[in-house]
């Protein structure tokens, strides 16, 4: 453009109309169609809102993309396990055909409960997998502090209400429970629109700067390698208790095929997910080789780039992989950006490879908490910050 006025000859100019241009006139018509320019190059349109982005993807689950041989009723089942003084919120969701199914293990994200990533869960489960779901309850629970009024219950004590019950064991809390925003259901007002002010002061949530720099915090906290055996460790219990009710044919349990295992992960699950595929944290991760994957699947891998090494740290996965993150993939907890993401798939072992960026998409789209988003209700598990 610039090249283009510049070859311009004085003598060039032309009336427009009646009007014979300056040449003071024209240098500001220039500067003024400059700006105009400017303006239009360096804004774009505001990404879909989650309404929209759900209304599409239910349009592509129903109309398009990837459709089963055979659809399957399926059925779920929700306990906490015990394992090493923790507890364990797991479900289960399995075809109710009679028969043995390929087994996925599906990781949730930070603060959400073995009721994360309903959508996926179930579509996977409808396509003909038993999809087993696993969370220690405290990491569970890690971000309703954040979410606590003032002089309000802490998460846990006895005049916590918790979330309602959910007949379905499903969570209470829907996709962006946390810090994923979306309109009140029923009045279209943003999370940190409502109004504090007739609230008692020893009462009134937390600013939003404040849940912002703590969430930052707990995320650096749990992201942290050290975290990393412990989480594994449980996992490893679990797929094992998994196999025994497998075994012995208990209800629901007797549908998984163990040995055909797939692990899926997302948010703090994917990091845990591809810690036992093989990357490098530098820790020893005591149970990962009971665990033995066919493939793995990270919605949202993490990729902490203060950490350096990025290239020795992900050679390691040999295993079949689908990594899938978008475009506006940038978690609350500043540890992960978009771009980053790309990383695992960049630097794996090469073969069987898979890397799915959807456009616009953002980091909590990935949550897969189900179709009509939402922010959820108040108090309940969280859906991926």
């Amino acid at each position: 453009m610039n090249r283009k006025f510049a070859a311009m000859k004085p003598n060039s100019r032309r009336s427009i109309g009646w009007f014979e241009p300056s040449a003071t006139g024209l240098r500001i018509a220039v500067c003024l169609l400059l700006c105009v320019l400017l303006v239009a190059c360096g804004s774009r349109p505001l990404p879909p809102s989650q309404v929209e982005q759900a209304e599409k993807l239910e349009k592509v689950l129903l109309d398009g993309g990837y459709r089963p041989a055979r659809r399957f009723e399926i059925e779920t089942g929700r306990e906490v396990w015990h394992h090493d003084g923790r507890d364990l919120d797991v479900s289960i969701t399995v075809p109710t055909a009679p028969g043995r199914y390929p087994l996925i293990v599906y990781l949730p994200a930070l603060g959400e409960d073995a009721g994360g990533g309903r959508l996926w869960r179930e579509f996977w489960a409808k396509a003909g997998y038993a999809v087993f779901c696993m969370q220690p309850v405290a990491i569970g629970q890690a971000l309703r502090e954040l979410n606590r009024p003032r002089g309000g219950p802490r998460p846990g004590t006895a005049n916590d209400m918790g979330p309602p019950d959910d007949e379905d064991g499903e969570a209470a809390g829907m996709f962006g429970g946390w810090f994923g925003g979306g309109p009140d259901p029923e009045d279209g007002t943003q999370p940190d629109d409502e109004d504090d002010s007739d609230r008692p002061e020893d009462k009134r949530r937390p600013s939003k700067a404040a849940r912002s720099s703590e969430l930052r915090y707990l995320g650096h906290e749990y992201f942290a390698a050290e975290h990393l055996p412990g989480r594994v460790a449980d996992l490893a219990w679990a797929y094992q208790q998994l196999r025994t009710r497998a075994g012995l044919g208990q209800r629901l349990y007797a549908a998984a095929d163990v040995d055909k295992l797939v692990l899926a992960g997302y948010d703090l699950g994917a990091q845990t997910v591809s810690a036992v595929l093989g990357e490098n944290f530098g820790v020893e991760l005591p149970g990962r080789q009971e665990l033995r994957p066919v493939a793995g699947i990270l919605l949202s891998p993490s990729v902490d780039l203060a950490t350096g090494n990025v290239r020795s740290r992900f050679q390691p996965i040999s295993s079949p992989l689908l990594a899938v993150t978008g475009s506006e993939d940038d978690d609350s907890y500043a540890i992960g950006a978009a771009g980053a993401r790309l990383s695992v798939w960049e630097h794996a072992r090469p073969g069987g490879k898979y890397l799915l960026v959807l456009t616009e998409a953002s980091h909590q789209l990935l949550a897969g908490a189900g179709i009509g988003f939402g922010r959820g209700q108040r108090g309940g598990s969280g859906g991926g910050p």
